[in-house]
């Protein structure tokens, strides 16, 4: 990022809803989450130009967008990357792709495993030393895996605090619900990589 191009622009596309996150240099300086169902094909573009009009940050400001490679679903993950592909060609800068789990990690080192929403009923989860590696399960069969149901802290999405909470024998971190603020984090000191190869998940029920 150049003094000229000093913006940095985050996209996640498979989680609740999706999320949208506006760096200056290393600094965050807004986002938004869910609600505005980022993940529709139609809805991520003019969540995007609405964040960055809301910052009075031009388009022509930015110098790079990291877009998040999943966990995820097919349609949720290609809504994504096709549209950071298309917005890096329009204003000839850099992107990058981050494994969001890998993301999470850095900037929640004292977790020793995540779990995110997959849809309205699962759970993709994963032990901190192998966030490549996700699995899906539902809120009443995660505890079967027992070397999750025996990590502490859990680094988990504000959606699931209230159901993972009810189940009693967890401790939980709540790592909130713009995820794309912690792929732009972990984008920072990487080099531009137009590699995207998305970690798709499937449910192993319907698989």
């Amino acid at each position: 990022m150049t003094k000229n191009r000093p913006y940095l622009l985050a996209i996640e596309s498979a989680i609740a809803g999706g999320s949208v996150a506006l760096f200056n240099g290393n600094e965050f300086v807004s986002g938004k989450s869910g609600a505005q169902a980022i993940s529709r094909a139609e809805d991520l573009v003019p969540n995007v130009n609405d964040l960055l009009k809301e910052a009075n940050v031009p388009k022509s400001d930015l110098a790079r967008i990291a877009v998040s490679l999943g966990p995820g679903s097919y349609t949720g993950l290609r809504i994504g990357l096709a549209s950071v592909m298309g917005l890096a060609r329009g204003l000839d800068i850099e992107y990058i792709g981050v494994p969001l789990f890998a993301a999470i990690a850095t900037c929640f080192p004292q977790a020793v495993a995540f779990a995110l929403p997959m849809g309205k009923t699962d759970i993709c989860f994963t032990l901190a030393g192998e966030t490549g590696k996700p699995s899906v399960a539902t809120s009443s069969t995660l505890l079967e895996n027992s070397q999750f149901a025996a990590a502490t802290p859990i680094g988990v999405h504000a959606d699931l605090m209230l159901p993972l909470g009810e189940l009693g024998a967890l401790n939980l971190i709540d790592i909130g619900r713009n995820l794309a603020q912690y792929v732009g984090t972990a984008s920072l000191n990487r080099p531009a990589s137009r590699n995207l190869e998305a970690i798709y998940v499937q449910n192993p029920r319907f698989g």
